[in-house]
């Protein structure tokens, strides 16, 4: 039976968090559950950020609270520790396993895809499940990224855009983490460059633009990544704009992200592609094939590599 005892680190605070060996989270994501040195009975540490993200990716959405959560915001508040305990608990209960436990990234993933399928089931969160972050010194600015609302991110009964501002946001919890400086911040900003936002506009309002990227870029879950550093970060959010919104001038960047994630299913295509000088080449062989046998639909789109894994391999053979 698994159980729910992580909690805030006594000694160093949050976001250090600490759990027995036996507590739920080891065993979903055993891998980012480090043992600490020299405790008897054994205790092991985790970010609380990254079980809050956990949280939110099997929380459900209640419309009669919707309004209340106006007043908690992304940057300046986190979910408590018992309604994250209850959200994940009950989505245990009601069938969630991880697919192959490793760490928070993997089971993240695996918790946005059977969220998406069992709304029904979900723990719907209310104002009453959340408490502030550290607060900024008396006087600072009111700084335009921790002001969106929580109430902003939801959509269609989930938080799917949530959790994905959040992988690529990275963990935070602290004023410097959340600082003109920090991860989170650039992470929203850079959503400027995709939607353009008006000269007049006030910075109050820029979090609007930024939501409604996430939104509207979310890609098929296969294709669903989290750049692990700050260099990519930009990278990462021009192939989420390419693959929906973008040109001739984003194919090839869109296409060198996608076809090392799909290939290993496409066993008719993979005969094809691989092996290969570089990247470059598949994407290069591949735009040939799909030009050749799909040439009304976009190259680049997931449905694409699926409409080409139907062939059977004598059609690619007969026309490569």
């Amino acid at each position: 039976m698994a159980l729910f005892n992580s909690t805030d680190d006594a000694q160093r605070g949050a976001p250090y968090a600490i759990c027995p060996h036996d507590d739920a989270i080891r065993y979903l994501a055993p891998n980012d559950c480090i043992l600490v040195v020299g405790s008897n009975p054994p205790v092991y540490e985790f970010h609380r950020h990254d079980y809050c993200w956990l949280a939110f990716a099997l929380a459900g959405v209640d419309p009669v609270n919707t309004p209340y959560l106006e007043h908690v915001r992304y940057g300046t508040h986190t979910l408590r520790w018992d309604a994250m305990h209850e959200t994940i608990a009950r989505a245990m209960l009601s069938g969630f396993a991880p697919t192959r436990p490793s760490g928070f990234a993997s089971v993240i993933f695996d918790a946005m895809v059977w969220s998406q399928a069992n709304q029904a089931r979900l723990n719907p969160l209310t104002f009453a499940d959340f408490e502030p972050l550290p607060a900024f010194p008396q006087g600072a600015p009111d700084m335009w990224w921790l002001s969106i609302p929580y109430s902003s991110w939801q959509t269609e009964g989930s938080w799917l855009p949530l959790c994905h501002a959040m992988g690529f946001a990275g963990r935070f919890w602290d004023v410097q983490s959340r600082s003109e400086q920090s991860r989170l911040h650039l992470s929203l900003l850079l959503t400027q460059e995709f939607l353009s936002v008006s000269a007049t506009m006030p910075p109050t309002l820029y979090g609007d633009p930024a939501v409604r990227f996430y939104t509207s870029t979310m890609p098929p879950q296969q294709l669903t990544f989290f750049p692990e550093s700050l260099t990519r970060l930009h990278s990462s959010l021009t192939i989420r704009w390419g693959y929906h919104h973008g040109g001739a001038a984003h194919l090839h960047a869109v296409l060198s992200h996608i076809i090392p994630r799909v290939l290993d299913q496409c066993t008719n295509l993979a005969r094809f592609l691989v092996p290969a000088a570089n990247t470059a080449s598949q994407v290069a062989a591949y735009r040939s094939i799909a030009a050749l046998l799909a040439p009304s639909v976009e190259a680049h789109k997931l449905e694409t590599f699926t409409y080409l894994l139907g062939l059977e391999t004598g059609e690619l053979s007969a026309h490569c």
